[in-house]
């Protein structure tokens, strides 16, 4: 399963220093991910952003980019990458987010909270996915009911992005 058109950022510090390559649908969007949850946000100066026809192309130019360009913080790039390395980890990345995917993305619309911790499998049900809305890793709707109470959910669109963020920036 390819989505189609797939960014490649890079995040360079000041003194031009790479320090980040990904791959994202939405590379702007997953910048602020990274505000949220990279140490190293701050140190950004410049962002790149190349387009690829399809996820696999994006896929190779990073994989080339962590071995060649040696990202400071690309989690793969702290390894003795090869190139054999970062693709089985892609493409176990890859297995995770389709399985995920296929099995309960194109089916549901909207989640409720424990119906996400089963499709994740999180280990703390729902009480770990209340942690992942609160720390602003997984998005949700509230819907007010008409005697005023709040019902958290998740939409099929915020599962995916935090599937993509699974991934590492993918």
């Amino acid at each position: 399963m390819d989505l189609g058109e797939t960014k490649l950022y890079r995040h360079f510090d000041d003194a031009g220093e790479l320090l980040y390559v990904g791959i994202s649908l939405n590379a702007v969007y997953r910048l602020s991910q990274h505000k949220d949850h990279s140490a190293w946000f701050s140190s950004i100066s410049n962002v790149t952003i190349e387009t690829f026809p399809t996820r696999k192309d994006a896929l190779d130019a990073e994989t080339a980019a962590i071995i060649k360009e040696k990202p400071k913080h690309n989690i793969k790039g702290k390894q003795a990458a090869t190139r054999e390395s970062v693709l089985e980890a892609h493409r176990v990345a890859q297995e995770a987010r389709e399985l995920l995917t296929k099995k309960h993305v194109y089916f549901k619309p909207m989640y409720r909270l424990d119906e996400i911790a089963d499709v994740l499998c999180l280990v703390g049900g729902v009480g770990k996915v209340r942690k992942l809305i609160e720390d602003g890793e997984l998005g949700h709707v509230i819907i007010k009911s008409a005697k005023g109470k709040d019902y958290w959910y998740v939409t099929g669109w915020q599962l995916i992005d935090y599937i993509e963020f699974l991934g590492g920036g993918k």
